[in-house]
């Protein structure tokens, strides 16, 4: 859970301090574009009017008609959190169905092929120099977390910097889409990072195919990065294919070998 936003100015002043509405509309906006996710902390409301240039009773008229449009959730002695924006993509039944299907994973990164290829098209368009800045800062950091071998880092690191590609597409609908479904990612029912790094220069090749991603869309480069995304999804989904292969060949010769009655 991301907790309070750093110091710096997040909310703009405004202008005529008796619309409260205006800072609601501000407010809004951010969660549209995904600069507020869900549960992060908003500042306390002393914060809040400083940084807005209204009254603490203003501030606190505009977060309790964020919470009645139930974008956010006051919590009494704690904060004030953004509420949860997304349904959940699937039931709890529907998972372990999709569990018990291989094909499923197939169909997943079928998907996110298509999907992270438009997002790196865009954001080699449209990403702004902070978003490059934070690309490469991540890109930085699953390089120390390879090489110190720290594979839940890395598995981390992976998910937050599809996930900041997404945001520097600055598309609103694709950011949210794409959250849900990052989400259903982390909890590794279709994607365990882990199990694929177990075989030889995986973990070297991802690497390089992240940082062609990165790389491309810091050198405005869209065609170059979606390419890079598709290249980097058909790698992963090999591997996945070829996992499964071995198990399924391990399964059926353990049946062999089951002792039987005579």
């Amino acid at each position: 859970m991301r907790k309070k936003n750093a110091p710096g100015r997040l909310f703009d002043r405004i202008d005529n301090p008796s619309i409260s509405d205006t800072a609601v509309v501000q407010i809004e906006e951010l969660i549209l574009s995904g600069v507020l996710r869900e549960n992060d902390m908003l500042p306390g409301e002393r914060e809040l009017a400083e940084q807005m240039g209204i009254s603490r009773p203003k501030v606190r008229e505009a977060l309790q008609q964020l919470s009645e449009n139930g974008l956010v959730n006051i919590i009494a002695k704690d904060g004030v959190y953004i509420a949860k924006l997304g349904g959940d993509i699937m039931s709890p039944a529907l998972i372990a169905l999709y569990n018990r299907s291989p094909s499923a994973i197939r169909d997943n990164l079928e998907y996110r092929r298509e999907k992270e290829g438009f997002a790196a098209r865009l954001a080699a368009s449209r990403a702004t120099a902070r978003d490059r800045d934070e690309l490469l800062d991540i890109l930085a950091a699953m390089k120390v977390a390879d090489e110190e071998h720290d594979r839940e880092r890395g598995t981390e690191l992976d998910l937050e910097l599809h996930h900041s590609i997404v945001f520097a597409a600055h598309n609103r609908t694709l950011t949210h889409m794409m959250a849900g479904l990052y989400s259903l990612n982390k909890s590794s029912l279709f994607y365990n990072r882990e199990e694929v790094l177990d075989i030889n220069n995986v973990a070297d090749a991802l690497f390089q195919q992240h940082e062609a991603i990165v790389g491309a869309i810091c050198d405005a480069k869209p065609l170059e990065a979606e390419n890079a995304a598709h290249t980097h999804i058909d790698y992963v989904r090999k591997l996945i294919e070829t996992e499964f292969e071995r198990r399924h060949r391990e399964s059926i010769s353990d049946k062999k070998y089951v002792p039987r009655s005579l």
